[in-house]
């Protein structure tokens, strides 16, 4: 979550031993000001394309259900198009 601090609920924790891409907007399911952008999204799912041969990725957001799911989903989608 934005402006959330270190220590407090809804914080990410950071790695140090592995890449970490951090997409932080307010989830929403209406338009907001501080909702993601196209780019904030596209970027989310390229970084889970460009490091998934390498093992497994970890997709996480506060609650896990709507952010995280969306990313997660993108990049299956475009790594199973064929099915």
């Amino acid at each position: 979550h934005p402006e959330v601090k270190p220590g407090e609920r809804g914080h990410a924790p950071r790695l140090t031993d592995r890449p970490q891409k951090l997409l932080v907007f307010w989830d929403t399911e209406q338009p907001a000001q501080k909702g993601p952008d196209k780019k904030q999204v596209a970027d989310g799912v390229q970084f889970i394309l460009d490091h998934i041969a390498q093992g497994d990725v970890i997709v996480h957001c506060h609650a896990g259900k709507s952010r995280s799911t969306a990313i997660a989903l993108g990049a299956l989608a475009l790594l199973h198009a064929d099915k």
